[in-house]
Formats: structure tokens, sequence, C-alpha cells
């Protein structure tokens, strides 16, 4: 009576054929979760932003003047401009002729004196995020008010929100993914976030997420 054996394993053509399959998915997979990984820092930094100001409108109060904000090289224009140029950017509160007041005695109450800044977010990007992610941001300068909205920092300057775009400089390049936006708007202190639309500032706006 002659035996047959029957292989319950795999050939190697069938191996390496599984092998080059799994290879070219993970090919195709690769730069959409690229594309995700760097959608997510931006989103993120959006919120970080997000946060930094509206507790620098918080700290608005009891200041009973309006705070200059002159912002870094390339406000006001489609320069790119990196997050750290704005995470270490101070709003001067202290020493003659300074742009921001101290607080005020509220009724004997003493506010705390904080320090002013645009964002708390000092050290909190990777290498590769500092690479890649960018702002852009318009107007030049503004006046913060008390209640934490925005005016013209002078007569010659119309009244406009605070805009700040927040791209991934690699899907820009790419066309890919969303660039995010918060709006400070004049006077009132809403803050919008959202994903900008259109082109540049003056064709643009930030379309709030639903």
């Amino acid at each position: 009576m002659k035996c047959t054996h029957e292989s319950t394993g795999f050939s190697l053509l069938e191996l390496l054929i599984t092998l080059a399959i799994s290879a070219a998915f993970a090919t195709a997979a690769i730069p959409q979760l690229q594309q995700r990984f760097k959608q997510a820092a931006v989103d993120s930094y959006t919120s970080k932003l997000e946060a930094g100001i509206n507790q620098l409108k918080a700290n608005m109060i009891g200041r009973q003047d309006s705070c200059k904000i002159n912002f870094p090289s390339g406000a006001g224009s489609e320069v790119e401009i990196n997050p750290m140029a704005l995470e270490s950017l101070q709003i001067d509160t202290t020493g003659e002729g300074t742009d921001c007041p101290q607080p005020t005695d509220m009724n004997g109450l003493d506010m705390a004196s904080t320090e002013l800044r645009m964002t708390n977010l000092k050290g909190s990007l990777t290498n590769q995020q500092r690479n890649d992610l960018r702002l852009l941001i318009s107007p030049t300068s503004i006046s913060m008010t008390t209640v934490g909205g925005v005016s013209a920092p002078d007569a010659t300057t119309s009244n406009q929100p605070l805009i700040i775009r927040v791209r991934s400089r690699t899907l820009h390049n790419q066309a890919k993914g969303f660039e995010r936006c918060l709006s400070l708007e004049p006077m009132t202190g809403s803050l919008i976030r959202g994903t900008w639309i259109g082109g540049n500032f003056a064709a643009g706006s930030c379309r709030h997420n639903q």
C-alpha cells in the first residue's frame, strides 16, 4: 500500500508571493500614515494655540488699558513663520514705556500679575514638527483689549480680526491635508477655530468647524 504525504505548510514560492503582497500594501499605506501624523500635528498645535490665546484673554482682566502685541517678522503677509518665533514672543509689561500696564486694583482685590505670552507652548514640539509646522499671521500687530478682543494699534489701521493659520509645509506643498486657523474677532473677543478656505488673507476666510 502506497502512502502519500500531504504538505500542510507553505511553499517557498507562496511565502515570497505573500511577502511581496504585504510589502506592496505597506508601501501604499506609509504615505497615508505620514499624512495623518502631519495633519494630527497641525490640529494638535492649533488646539494648543487656542488654549494659549484663551489664557491670554483671561489675563487681560483687570488691565484698564489695551496691550499692544507686535508679531514676528513676516506677519501681515503670506510669509511662513516658524512656531518658535511665536512661542518666544513675550508681551512687555515692565519697564518704562511699556505697551501693556500691570493689573489694577479691582476694589481692593489685587489681580495676579502673570507673564503675558501669546502661547504657553515653549518646547512642546519635536524637531520634526518644528521643521514642518508653519504659521501665517495677520495683521503685523494688534492691541488686545481688557475683554480679550482686538482693536487697531493706531488710528491709521482699521480694526480687523487677528488670524493665525497653521499648516504643514509638507502637506501644503503636496496640496494635501487641511490648513487650520484661529480668528480673534475685533472688540468682542470671540475666538473662532476653523479651517482656512481660499487663498491669501485677502481672499480666504476662517470657516468655523462644525
